[in-house]
């Protein structure tokens, strides 16, 4: 019974804290080789613990902290040419045994009938992380929700229309259509699991 050596790229969007939360929590934790290495760009530290690790990538680059790494989650942006990508090829480099990319959110495969090319450089990622042998689960999420119910990307997305100033939204389409959106906990219990 091996301990999972687990890094986290992206650490600062939605997604970040409930991930690391879940990854802290049983029956999560007693299966993870700690310090879990988080990976940012940035000086923010989402979470304070001593079973977690920070590296900042612009100082030290991504071999160093995804060596003996079994699972990398990138919660991070893809560049849109895998040719690009010091962060995936350093994946492929290290063997990864699974890589989660930042795929969360709409099934793009289906989108794509419907708005052609839409965040196709997430698509371009997965593949060519699977083309290079590395086992690669992209997880489809629908529109991610608070505890609260809080739908952070609503304004964005689904109405089209700056909420934050005008208090008002414009609905595109039926309003009565149904969504079916995925609690940021539930997607950290994802991620954790599939770890």
């Amino acid at each position: 019974n091996t301990m999972t050596t687990i890094a986290v790229f992206g650490l600062n969007g939605f997604l970040g804290k409930p991930i690391i939360e879940a990854l802290l929590r049983e029956p999560f934790i007693s299966k993870i080789k700690t310090p879990i290495r988080l990976l940012t760009s940035s000086d923010k530290k989402p979470i304070e613990s001593s079973k977690v690790q920070y590296y900042n990538v612009k100082e030290v680059g991504y071999d160093k902290p995804l060596d003996g790494v079994d699972v990398v989650v990138n919660l991070g942006s893809v560049p849109g040419d895998p040719k690009d990508d010091a962060f995936l090829k350093s994946i492929i480099s290290h063997k990864v045994e699974l890589y989660i990319p930042s795929q969360f959110g709409t099934d793009l495969d289906a989108t794509s009938e419907t708005l052609p090319n839409f965040l196709q450089s997430k698509t371009t990622h997965s593949k060519a992380a699977r083309d290079a042998g590395i086992r690669t689960v992209d997880i489809i999420t629908g529109l991610f929700i608070n505890e609260d119910g809080f739908l952070p990307f609503a304004p964005l997305y689904v109405l089209g229309h700056d909420v934050e100033k005008t208090k008002e939204a414009t609905i595109r389409g039926d309003e009565n259509t149904l969504i079916n959106p995925s609690y940021f906990k539930d997607i950290g219990n994802t991620v954790a699991a599939l770890a």
